[in-house]
């Protein structure tokens, strides 16, 4: 589990806006990261504050929740907020409308993604290995 200033850090180390935001939402929401990369823009809910978990993305494709608990509205931050509208403005258009895709608008391969970027920031903040799982606690 990181602590505030290992979280300001980690979340300093990122300069993409796109992951910035990945990461953001993944540590103030406790949302899994199949739930995370199968979010759609109109899952979120900018009046009320709120994202709606209602399927996730993993080994390549869209499923329904494992039960229907796993499917919730959550309570996010204001600061958060702003985050996701000023990438919602940069976001690449998809048919699939999703908030986070790759760059060929795809939804993102989550191995890619930890490699690529969460693990880099990890280490340009001097912070320990852990897993992406673990942002959510």
């Amino acid at each position: 589990m990181l602590t505030p200033q290992e979280i300001r850090a980690f979340l300093n180390a990122v300069t993409n806006q796109k992951y910035k935001t990945l990461f953001m939402l993944a540590i103030m929401s406790g949302a899994l990261q199949g739930e995370l990369l199968g979010l759609k823009w109109n899952d979120l809910d900018l009046i009320n504050n709120q994202v709606y978990i209602q399927r996730t993305f993993t080994k390549g494709r869209f499923f329904d929740t494992k039960t229907k608990y796993s499917r919730r509205k959550i309570d996010l931050g204001p600061m958060l907020i702003l985050e996701l509208k000023k990438w919602k403005l940069s976001c690449p258009k998809s048919n699939l409308d999703l908030i986070f895709p790759n760059e060929s608008r795809q939804p993102m391969n989550y191995s890619n993604m930890v490699k690529r970027h969460f693990v880099k920031a990890l280490k340009k903040a001097s912070l320990a290995k852990i897993r992406f799982h673990d942002l959510r606690h």
